[in-house]
C-alpha cells in the first residue's frame, strides 16, 4: 500500500497539475527545482508512510490479539518485523522518485500512474522474495538492502532534479538550440499611407 500510494500520488503530481492549469503559476515563482520537487515529494511521503505505519500496525496488533499464541509469538520474534519498520519508508521513497520522474515527462495523467506502478516494482520484488522465503532475511542482508535503497533514494532525487524542465512544462516543447528565433513580422504600409506619409515630411520640411 505504501508504494502503490506514493506511485500513484507522485505521478499525478506534476502531470495533473499541468492538465489543471495550475503547474505554470508555481513555475513563475522563484523556487528553485530541487526545492519545488522536494515540497512534493514530501507531501506525498508524509501520508504514504503513515498510511503503512498504521495498516502493519493494525496487522500486528490483530495477530497479538485475536491469533493463536504461537502466531503471535512468531510475530513478535520475526526478523520481517524490524526489517519492515525500516524498509516502509524506503521503499514509499522509491515509489514517489520514480512517479516524479515519470510525471515529468509525460503529458497524461493515466499513462504517468501506469508507468509509476510498473517503475516501483523492483524495488518492492526483493522484500516480496523475503516474504516467501526465497531469500533468507538476515540482518546483514537487510542493512545491506536499506543502505544501497537509501543511496539509490538520495540519487534519484538529483535525477529527478535534472529531468524537470521549467520551460518544456510550460510551452510543452524543449526549444531547439542553434536555431534562431522567427524575426517579428513588420508592418507593411498599403501604397496610399506610404504617399501620405510622404506628404507629411514634404510640409515638415517646408516649416
Amino acid at each position: 500500500m505504501t508504494r502503490v500510494k506514493g506511485a500513484m500520488m507522485s505521478a499525478y503530481s506534476v502531470v495533473g497539475e499541468r492538465e489543471q492549469g495550475t503547474l505554470e503559476p508555481v513555475l513563475t515563482t522563484p523556487v528553485s527545482r530541487a526545492e519545488l520537487l522536494v515540497g512534493k515529494a514530501a507531501a506525498i511521503f508524509i501520508p504514504a508512510a503513515a498510511l503503512g505505519y498504521l495498516i502493519f500496525g493494525v496487522f500486528v496488533a490483530i495477530t497479538q490479539f485475536a491469533a493463536a499464541p504461537a502466531v503471535a509469538a512468531a510475530v513478535r520474534h520475526a526478523p520481517q518485523l524490524p526489517a519492515t519498520l525500516i524498509f516502509i519508508p524506503l521503499l514509499a521513497a522509491w515509489a514517489i522518485w520514480v512517479g516524479l520522474a515519470i510525471s515529468t515527462r509525460v503529458t497524461d495523467t493515466r499513462v504517468a500512474q501506469q508507468l509509476s506502478t510498473l517503475g516501483s516494482l523492483p524495488a518492492a520484488a526483493v522484500a516480496a522474495l523475503m516474504s516467501f522465503q526465497v531469500i533468507g532475511p538476515t540482518f546483514g542482508l537487510a542493512a545491506a538492502l536499506a543502505g544501497g535503497l537509501l543511496a539509490v533514494d538520495c540519487a534519484a532525487c538529483l535525477a529527478v532534479a535534472r529531468l524537470f524542465d521549467r520551460e518544456r512544462l510550460i510551452t510543452g516543447a524543449r526549444p531547439s538550440r542553434g536555431i534562431p528565433a522567427p524575426a517579428a513580422p513588420q508592418y507593411i504600409r498599403s501604397p496610399g499611407e506610404v504617399t501620405a506619409h510622404r506628404k507629411g515630411e514634404l510640409k515638415c520640411r517646408r516649416l
